[in-house]
């Protein structure tokens, strides 16, 4: 049916309960199925003929038409063929997993460990308080990053300091 329908267009059809003279139609034939044009009509049999054929068909029945072409979508086809191969569909599948395991990836985070908070009445850390913290430390596989707020130690340490040397004066 060049130049009108080509390989690869998608075709939608109508059935009808008659069909004239220069209509497009398809018709099954074989377990196949067949788009020409009808050449002539006799009664209940249709003459048809591929617009880039030479020869004309054999009568079609009424029966055996499938419906008059009333649309033509050109090219869609090679989608189908595109979207029923394995290795394509095989392709789409791995780029979308791909895509969802960047687009949700997330960095692991630093473990915190747990430090007690020096209170006044223990304004010094034991040498146990080290030696835990260190193994602590130690266990972790991975970067950290240690903040210790030693603004309450270094108060306590100044007040002694002071006491010493008041002491010292006296």
């Amino acid at each position: 049916m060049e130049p009108e329908i080509s390989k690869n267009d998608i075709i939608i059809t109508k059935k009808s309960s008659s069909y004239e003279i220069n209509d497009v139609i398809t018709f099954a034939k074989d377990k196949n199925y067949i788009t020409h044009r009808i050449l002539s009509k006799n009664n209940d049999t249709y003459i048809t003929k591929g617009d880039a054929n030479n020869t004309a068909d054999n009568p079609v029945t009424n029966e055996a038409i499938i419906g008059k072409v009333i649309k033509v979508y050109p090219n869609l086809g090679i989608w189908k063929e595109v979207f029923t191969n394995p290795k394509i569909l095989v392709i789409i599948f791995v780029t979308l997993v791909i895509f969802d395991i960047a687009f949700s990836y997330e960095p692991k985070t630093n473990k915190k460990i747990n430090i007690k908070k020096l209170n006044k009445e223990e304004p010094e850390i034991t040498k146990n308080e080290i030696k835990e913290i260190k193994d602590n430390i130690d266990d972790l596989e991975e970067d950290y990053t240690i903040r210790l707020d030693l603004t309450q130690i270094q108060k306590n340490i100044n007040k002694k300091i002071n006491k010493e040397d008041k002491i010292n004066n006296d």
